[in-house]
């Protein structure tokens, strides 16, 4: 019987397995030095945010970032830098290619010595709907009061493309 889950060129098959993911994820990756300068930028870019991988790369991530979240960046990345083994993940307004803030949820690791990333790894995500759902449902009267008296129940829970967000504590 043929051994099926061996392929025949496994390096050449793996390159383009990757690639492949990377290419039509909608998730970001995005690697910087220490300093913030990015080095790479996956290509969901330019789906996600508007710019081409070129645009960014060679720049400061920090100055894409909205001045109300430089601190809380700058924080979780001096924190990953100091302790290689933590991972950190921070909400930051991001500005798109057009001009306009997006809300980025993104996990740092410290990757600069493992010979294989060398820099720091952001895996990052979209969550400007969600934060808007956030939002909208708390701000709500109709929300307000139906917590006021369902507040001995769990946190109610809302639909975020594909995952449950709390809207509780």
């Amino acid at each position: 019987m043929e051994d099926r889950t061996t392929p025949e060129k496994p390096k050449e098959r793996d390159t383009e397995w990757y690639r492949t993911i990377v290419e039509e994820v909608n998730d970001l990756a995005t690697v910087v030095d220490s300093d913030g300068t990015i080095t790479y930028v996956s290509p969901a870019i330019t789906r996600v945010l508007g710019y081409e991988p070129e645009d960014l790369i060679g720049h400061q991530g920090y100055g894409f970032v909205h001045s109300d979240n430089q601190d809380r960046n700058a924080e979780a990345m001096e924190s990953v830098l100091e302790d290689g083994s933590n991972a950190e993940s921070v909400e930051v307004r991001f500005r798109d290619a057009k001009g306009s803030w997006r809300w980025i949820e993104a996990t740092i690791r410290n990757r600069l010595d493992d010979g294989v990333i060398d820099g720091v790894l952001l895996s990052s995500r979209d969550i400007t709907t969600r934060k808007a759902t956030r939002r909208r449902l708390e701000s709500s009267p109709r929300a307000r009061a139906s917590g006021r008296r369902n507040s001995h129940r769990s946190p109610p829970m809302v639909r975020s493309r594909n995952s449950w967000v709390s809207l509780g504590t």
